[in-house]
């Protein structure tokens, strides 16, 4: 019987070190893609208007060659 509880408490512990590993995993891979993601937030028709030149500069440092005036015109350039 004491074996069986010694077994139960490890892998209770052990689920839990588990869980809780992957909630701070979880928690920071969505503070970054959170982070990453806002500088897309006014890029919609009915947002479009409150797109500025900081998430454009944002932008750009996420997309290299974006703003490159060197590319066609069917090119997506994002400056203001």
């Amino acid at each position: 019987m004491r074996k069986s509880r010694y077994k139960k408490a490890f892998y209770t512990t052990l689920f839990r070190t588990i869980l809780d590993h992957l909630h701070g995993q979880y928690n920071e891979y969505f503070e970054i893609l959170n982070s990453t993601l806002k500088s897309f937030r006014h890029i919609s028709p009915l947002t479009i208007g409150n797109f500025s030149q900081t998430e454009a500069d944002e932008l750009t440092a996420l997309i290299p060659g974006i703003d490159d005036s060197s590319q066609p015109d069917s090119y997506i350039t994002l400056h203001l």
